[in-house]
């Protein structure tokens, strides 16, 4: 940066017409001042009249300088090296160590590590290095080295042992390790070179990315990184770190294998990057080849399940190598090492695989399990052949109400299928039912219980309540108090499924609280039931398509199987009738349908036509179901769907309210169990009265590991209110190690009681996509380097990547400036000379 050269300016002498102006001012007002001082010579002494004639010249003075705007201007010239990115993949399948790598492949990261060749010899390595790419066994000894057979064999030996102790050097090291030698433990390293031509800025990335400090270079690296996420790579989280930071960036240089999951168009992304002028430079780690490997990847499980149900475990194993052979799985008991293991025997396919166990829930409490394959002959890694898992086994029963207007098909068949589940205690309110008056009392119960204090939702009929099905119910025979206590049963932790009816529900309806808890906007009704549907059941009506988010969710699942699921709830039997709307902001639309063109209209076609939809109210949810008709699931197939599909809906509102509280206070998590890096939820909802009585109180959720003692809590989470619930505090946290914790409610300012108020929950170990297949991606990773106009680099090409750079300086300049004449200490001058004019003048009888 060069010193800046200061000069004076005069902003107000521009334009000439103003500085005119000035001068006429300045003038006239000199005249007055003389005048002024020729009238005063004969009531002064001469001295006094010389002394004010000077103060208010310098007056004046001043303020005509302060007309010119005096300013001290200067410019700065700063100059500046571009700028070189260096990326470091860190994802998890960079800690592979290839020992499947060719011969040709470890000799080119020999190469780029400098462990063999030199000047002399870099020919023959040329040579050796094509022999091995094409498969063959290269010629140790050139023909014109000697001519004696018995010194060329002992030669052609000892060559090919020395190869062979650097490349079990190599079957030691990590592709990380490869990267991070290739940077900076060669002869001349790469990081040294680059760092002549431009400013030179390390980060590491996976899932995201994070800034790298030079430093960790010296060491191996450790891993996990603070904000890296390495069970998935984005690729494009490192191309795109360019548009972070000031200043050109002259190349982006990427060390990693080419794995990447994120499922974005990585080459748009390249080609942004070239009309941008910023080439990539992806430096290929790793073989190309897949290792013979059996790896357990996937465990799908449900993570609660009552006493007595059926639950299975769903185990995708992938079998790389083992094509066509048998490969035994076991499920094995960690609570009981010495019962006997559950074997399933599956066929190596070049695909994954899958195997299925029944689970034992007969035994109450957390019972962990371990799904493992033995270590196969030539298998390249050992420590992916099993895993383990958790199963909650709870002593329960779903506490469920069914309120409905009349005896409609889809009350009766509902009614009777959760009544016949053990794991449900049903209570049905109908209000409208033939009565003959030979019993005492009408079959079901006909009235619901509001109490006269509309807060006390333990006098009501909702008291006690896990889940609360709403179906065709009228205004008169649900009020406008009955929908305000429901919605203060959702808020506190409740579940509500409001069910479409054609004679009411929703559209007779002009409630506010049920406005708040539909989760959708703009409801109209639509029916089939026409000349044109005269088809089958499976092949009339509405059909129903789970989305992306529906597939997610456990309750809706009729198979393991995630694309046998898809195809059972498209060939459900269609929907004759339907209420269609609008999701809310922040409703979820778990299953939608295709409406036939012109039968409907005014609803938003990007949000689809959602036929279940869910939302969370305060600390319960909501899930509207625009349909009347589930009953007909039941077509040829009986209770299959129909059951089961209300029975997991019943089972999934008990798992999800808030397991604990007093009479002042709700708490719990939003989920029972979190993959480790997903926020855990954490909720209390208090009453309005205590909030009252205790304005200063600070909330927060202490949690304990199993091991740990009640005074020292693993972690601590401040429990905020939440901005649209005021009673509700809540706060998340996303950094917990997998396994299970006691999380316990803990405030300042309020009294919470003796007995302590906690709930548990379960964090699992995240599913990694990275171990599936940790074979690099080199023709990804060229197709990126094209797009971007950059070029792919080999582990032995390294040291040719300052020559894609040239260094290259960028000068810019700012201009800069400080004002003299609107500051503090010019408003003082101006203002010591007036006072000092006026005073002598005051204290010499002047006026």
């Amino acid at each position: 940066m060069s010193p800046p050269t200061r000069q004076l300016v005069f902003h107000g002498t521009h334009p000439t017409t103003l500085l005119l102006v000035h001068l006429t001012v300045l003038a006239v007002g000199l005249l007055l001042v003389v005048a002024l001082s020729r009238y005063e010579r004969r009531l002064l002494s001469r001295p006094l009249g010389m002394c004010l004639l000077s103060l208010r010249l310098a007056v004046f003075v001043v303020i005509f300088l302060t007309l010119l705007q005096p300013t001290i201007s200067w410019t700065l010239e700063k100059t500046e090296t571009n700028r070189i990115l260096v990326g470091i993949d860190l994802s998890e399948s960079m800690t592979t160590i290839d020992l499947h790598a060719t011969q040709g492949e470890k000799l080119r990261v020999a190469r780029g590590l400098e462990m063999v060749g030199n000047s002399r010899n870099e020919a023959r390595i040329e040579r050796w290095q094509a022999a091995f790419d094409s498969g063959q066994q290269p010629d140790w000894v050139d023909e014109e080295e000697t001519d004696d057979e018995e010194r060329r064999a002992a030669l052609a030996k000892s060559r090919r042992d020395h190869l062979r102790g650097i490349f079990a050097e190599i079957d030691k090291l990590s592709r990380i390790e490869i990267a991070r030698r290739l940077l900076v433990s060669t002869r001349k390293p790469v990081l040294d070179e680059l760092e002549k031509l431009g400013h030179v800025e390390l980060f590491a990335f996976a899932g995201n990315a994070e800034s790298l400090e030079r430093r960790l270079l010296d060491k191996d690296l450790e891993l996990p990184f603070a904000q890296l996420e390495p069970q998935a790579t984005d690729l494009s989280v490192g191309m795109q770190r360019s548009a972070q930071g000031q200043g050109t960036v002259s190349g982006v240089i990427l060390l990693t294998d080419g794995r990447d999951h994120a499922q974005r168009n990585l080459t748009s992304v390249a080609s942004s990057l070239k009309s941008a002028g910023t080439p990539v430079y992806p430096v290929l780690l790793g073989s190309s080849y897949r290792p013979r490997d059996v790896a357990i990847i996937f465990l799908e499980h449900p993570q609660v399940v009552y006493k007595g149900d059926h639950p299975r475990l769903r185990v995708t194993v992938s079998t790389t190598g083992f094509e066509g052979k048998l490969i035994e799985l076991e499920l094995v008991s960690e609570d009981d090492p010495d019962a006997v293991p559950i074997k399933q025997t599956v066929t190596g396919n070049s695909g994954p695989v899958i195997a299925e166990f029944d689970l034992d829930a007969e035994q109450l409490g957390r019972h962990g399990y371990v799904v493992r394959t033995p270590v196969l002959d030539d298998e390249m890694r050992d420590d992916n052949n099993s895993r383990s898992f958790k199963l909650n086994v709870v002593d329960d029963r779903a506490k469920v109400l069914i309120i409905e207007g009349e005896p409609r098909w889809e009350f009766r068949y509902l009614s009777t299928a959760l009544g016949r589940d053990e794991r449900v205690d049903l209570r049905q309110i109908l209000f409208s039912q033939p009565y003959l008056g030979v019993l005492p009392e009408p079959f079901f119960p006909s009235q619901l219980i509001l109490p006269d204090d509309p807060q006390n939702l333990e006098a009501s009929s909702f008291a006690d309540c896990d889940l609360v099905i709403v179906g065709d119910v009228s205004p008169e025979q649900f009020s406008e108090a009955a929908w305000n206590l429901l919605l203060k049963f959702a808020v506190e932790g409740g579940t509500v499924i409001l069910s479409a009816g054609q004679r009411n529900m929703p559209l007779s309806h002009r409630s506010t609280a049920l406005e708040q808890l539909l989760p959708i906007l703009h409801p109209a009704a639509i029916s089939l039931a026409d000349a044109t549907q005269e088809a089958s059941p499976r092949n009339r009506g509405l059909p129903l398509q789970l989305t992306a988010d529906g597939e997610q969710q456990p309750m809706l699942q009729f198979a393991p199987d995630l694309g046998d699921n898809i195809g059972i709830w498209k060939g459900l039997p269609g929907q004759m009738w339907a209420v269609l709307g609008e999701a809310r902001p922040g409703a979820t639309v778990w299953a939608t349908t295709q409406v036939p063109a012109g039968r409907i209209d005014g609803l938003n076609t990007d949000r689809k036509f959602g036929i279940m939809i869910h939302q969370f109210v305060g600390a319960g949810q909501v899930v509207w179901l625009g349909i009347d008709g589930t009953w007909r699931w039941r077509y040829r197939v009986g209770d299959q769907y129909h059951h089961r599909f209300w029975g997991q809906l019943a089972r999934w509102a008990a798992t999800n309210k808030m397991s604990s509280g007093t009479d002042f206070v709700r708490f719990g998590t939003e989920k029972a169990n979190v993959e480790m890096g997903q926020p855990a939820v954490v909720r209390a909802l208090w009453t309005r009265a205590f909030l009252l009585k205790h304005p200063q109180l600070q909330a927060r959720a202490e949690f304990f590991r199993p091991e740990d003692p009640d005074d020292k809590p693993t972690s601590v989470v401040e429990l905020k209110p939440a901005s649209k619930q005021p009673l509700q505090h809540e706060g998340q946290i996303a950094s917990l190690a997998a396994g299970e914790y006691r999380v316990k409610l803990a405030a300042d300012g309020g009294i919470l009681g003796q007995k302590p108020i906690q709930t548990t929950i379960f964090v699992d170990q995240k599913e990694s996509l990275e171990m599936i297949d940790v074979s690099s991606n080199q023709i990804l990773l060229a197709q990126i380097a094209e797009a971007s106009g950059g070029r792919l680099f080999l582990p032995d090409e390294v040291h040719k990547l300052p020559s894609m750079f040239r260094k290259a300086e960028e000068t810019t300049s700012q201009y800069e400036e400080i004002t003299l004449w609107d500051r503090w200490p010019w408003l003082i001058i101006v203002f010591s000379l007036l006072t000092t004019e006026w005073v002598i003048r005051k204290i010499n009888g002047l006026p």
